[in-house]
């Protein structure tokens, strides 16, 4: 884990340098909740680089997990907090569940920025509102979004077929 604080901008700013080293000049992404911020994050420092993404479950700011589930994330983040000066393994959970607490603020207007074709995919009781989805999926140039029926954030074999046909049409 390093000693630097988990940080999204940083995450995705490694992703673009492993790209560099591989010489990928332009990519397609698939990321999944966080995995969906970092790919917004990579997204806003490259526009052009871009290919097309989807984001499975993504929120742009914090504001947009559900109260209840941010209950489960905060209790945990505290039980962390208690045990982290004696284990290292607490501190790592204490350093993930504080970026599901504290981050992400990405900016409408960087969203706005985003020229690659997005597709957002979200469960219809996911922890992450439709209405927020939708503002997301306005908000960037070209944007379009899939509601899975009965979904949730974590997604059962069964509907991750369905999401993946999405995807492989989007693409």
């Amino acid at each position: 884990m390093g000693f630097r604080p988990l940080d999204f901008q940083i995450m995705a700013l490694d992703i673009l340098c492993l790209l560099d080293y591989l010489k990928i000049n332009r990519y397609r992404v698939i990321g999944y909740s966080d995995g969906g911020i970092i790919a917004l994050e990579m997204a806003i420092y490259q526009p052009k680089r871009q290919k097309q993404m989807v984001v499975i479950g993504t929120n742009y700011d914090t504001s947009q997990i559900k109260w209840w589930a941010n209950i489960f994330t905060f209790a945990g983040y505290l039980f962390s907090l208690l045990l982290a000066p004696f284990s290292f393994f607490f501190r790592r959970i204490k350093a993930q569940m504080g970026l599901m607490i504290f981050h992400p603020h990405i900016k409408e207007e960087s969203l706005a920025r985003i020229s690659a074709p997005m597709l957002a995919i979200i469960g219809e009781y996911d922890v992450i509102s439709k209405a927020d989805t939708q503002k997301m999926v306005g908000l960037v140039q070209r944007g379009d979004i899939t509601v899975i029926h009965h979904g949730t954030h974590f997604f059962d074999s069964a509907e991750t077929a369905g999401v993946a046909s999405d995807y492989c049409f989007f693409f």
